[in-house]
């Protein structure tokens, strides 16, 4: 049920392309990314066509294992534009799935139903999906459930099932969105402190307990950091390379102009204008979420003894309210003194956060609502397909979106010609990745295409040169030159840390022409062969070997850790209350009814929540 919930809930990908503002940026991304495999090349730092087609290091900095699904979708038989909008069908049945095993373990199936509704029918998720298209944070916003659940398992039931689960899962979100692993990694610490010391309170020492039980989490948090350490490390220590400060710098992306005030994160529901340009669709929590939370937190001192349940409701509300916090002007001294946070951009970006605990809260309301009913055995038989019901019926105004009346052209060429009609140079919306020496752009013509528009640049060769031979590949030039004089050869490629050259397999020097930061070679006067390529540099072999040594150290611990399961003595086992044949019958009613009606009526009709003025 709560993989329909999923399904259901990414129906708007199912009618075509949402014209997100990011959308077609992750597209193209992905569209570099084929090239490249299609060309053998597995992982490149270097996108050889991006940034007008004169490369960009995007990989270098951007997570990409968002594109790495769904290129392994396409690799199954999807053509791109279908493997892309899957990607974003498989984060909301992930975010849905996983929310209801994390919930279904503390407040039982019918609570874990009603939190996976909650958190994937959110405004926020809505949102990043249909109107920003921000892929990336999509995905890494439906592992989070998996990565609470899979460590909170591991404190309380060890095993090396959950052991391999926690470090591969938070290892994936290293690798699909650096914000919000820099957001959610200081919670996720704190989660496990405090599920922890609630798992071991009952000892005779529990400190002592407690850092026993989280020390092999933090063990494992820790391997999961240095198995992707080959992308993190030299995204972090080479960022002067690049023109990073562009990312936050503006005053667009400063984090100092984008605070919403406490109605902007509480906005209700509005109307959905189809013929608005400049549409403002809130960020904001779901006001009924906030209800179920309430009645959540109080059910749950109500109906449960101290223990697991309590723990996790105080720290759930605890974040929530701490997120609500940090999108507010009032945080900005917190803001000022936090590292890296002005990468975060958005302060709003904290409401993600907000919304996951707050679909904890609303899923122990749910279970508080069914434990007040028990009298009334209809009425309870009703509750579940009512809650989730009334979650769908919110989120409706959300769901809308404007959609690509053309669908995109997956080519090299219609990237490029993407990047200059929109001036999304490299495909980011600041070019904050272009090389430090690119002050300023080479001249867009001739429109540079395919590969055969990195060759050497002709005007830098003297008149009576002749090239023999020429092979340009995405990351590796190669020609035999003879020229009767000395030159300096000019390449259609900038300049980034990690090309060489090389003169009759000799390593020479690599120059970059001012402004524009081209890629310049000396090469003196006879016949010689000219090799440049893209290779790799002190800190990425560091940040490679730490990888392949923190991943057979995984292996290792796995095989001496990975003990038989085991019960933690401050472990309450629930009780079970799987969902009864009618209550799951009303739910699928309530869910196929609602989004069938919003498909053939809602979507292409006036009504009460959709009108133009």
């Amino acid at each position: 049920m709560a993989a329909l919930i999923g399904l259901l809930a990414s129906i708007p990908f199912l009618k075509g392309i949402p014209e997100g503002g990011d959308t077609f940026l992750h597209f193209y991304r992905l569209v570099q990314l084929d090239t490249l495999v299609g060309q053998g090349i597995i992982f490149s730092r270097w996108a050889p066509d991006l940034a007008y087609g004169y490369g960009y290091p995007i990989f270098n900095y951007y997570a990409p294992f968002s594109y790495y699904l769904a290129e392994f979708l396409h690799l199954l038989g999807l053509d791109l534009i279908s493997a892309f909008l899957a990607t974003f069908i498989v984060a909301f049945v992930g975010a849905a799935v996983f929310t209801y095993l994390w919930i279904r373990d503390l407040f039982g199936d019918i609570a874990g139903l009603v939190a996976a509704a909650m958190y994937t029918l959110s405004p926020y998720l809505m949102i990043d999906a249909l109107q920003r298209g921000a892929l990336a944070e999509h995905l890494a916003l439906s592992l989070l459930p998996l990565i609470l659940y899979a460590f909170r398992r591991l404190i309380v039931l060890g095993g090396w099932t959950y052991a391999l689960i926690a470090t591969l899962s938070y290892a994936c979100l290293l690798l699909t969105h650096n914000i919000t692993a820099l957001i959610f990694t200081p919670i996720l610490l704190a989660y496990i402190l405090v599920i922890s010391w609630q798992s071991k309170k009952q000892s005779a020492s529990v400190w002592s307990g407690t850092m026993r039980s989280a020390l092999p989490c933090l063990g494992f948090l820790i391997l999961a950091i240095g198995i992707t350490a080959f992308f993190w490390i030299p995204a972090l220590f080479e960022r002067e390379l690049v023109q990073i400060i562009q990312s936050y710098g503006p005053i667009a992306f400063d984090f100092k102009t984008n605070f919403q005030n406490l109605a902007a994160s509480l906005a209700p529901p509005f109307i959905w204008d189809p013929n608005l340009i400049n549409r403002n669709v809130p960020i904001a929590l779901s006001l009924f979420g906030l209800f179920l939370a309430f009645i959540g937190t109080v059910g749950t001192f109500r109906f449960y003894q101290w223990g697991d349940q309590r723990a996790n409701v105080i720290f759930a509300a605890a974040v929530s309210l701490l997120s609500v916090f940090m999108t507010a002007s009032l945080s900005e001294v917190v803001w000022n003194v936090l590292p890296l946070i002005a990468f975060v951009q958005f302060p709003w970006r904290f409401l993600g956060m907000a919304t996951l605990f707050v679909a904890l809260l609303a899923g122990a309301g749910a279970d508080s609502l069914l434990r007040l009913t028990r009298p009334w055995p209809r009425l309870q038989t009703a509750i579940p397909a009512v809650l989730v019901g009334l979650v769908i019926l919110y989120i409706l105004p959300w769901q809308f979106a404007d959609y690509s009346t053309t669908p995109p052209e997956a080519t090299i060429s219609a990237s490029i010609a993407y990047e200059r009609e929109f001036g999304t140079i490299g495909t980011t919306s600041t070019g904050e990745y272009l090389p430090v020496n690119v002050k300023q752009l080479p001249s867009p013509d001739p429109l540079i295409e395919s590969a055969i528009s990195r060759q050497l640049i002709e005007e830098s060769l003297p008149s009576a040169a002749i090239i023999k031979e020429a092979i340009f590949k995405p990351l590796e030039y190669r020609l035999t030159v003879d020229s009767p004089e000395a030159f300096l050869a000019e390449f259609n490629t900038f300049f980034f840390e990690g090309w060489r050259a090389y003169i009759d397999g000799h390593l020479t020097s690599v120059r970059f022409s001012e402004p524009d930061g081209l890629i310049e070679v000396e090469v003196p006067a006879g016949e010689h062969q000219l090799l440049v390529q893209f290779e790799s540099t002190t800190i990425r072999d560091i940040a490679k070997t730490l990888s392949f040594i923190s991943l057979a150290a995984l292996i290792i611990a796995l095989i001496v850790w990975g003990k038989r399961p085991y019960r933690s003595p401050g472990y309450e086992a629930l009780t079970p209350n799987s969902p009864t044949i009618p209550e799951l019958g009303l739910i699928f009613i309530v869910l196929v009814s609602i989004f069938a009606g919003k498909w053939l009526f809602l979507d292409d009709n006036d009504s009460a929540i959709r009108r133009s003025r």
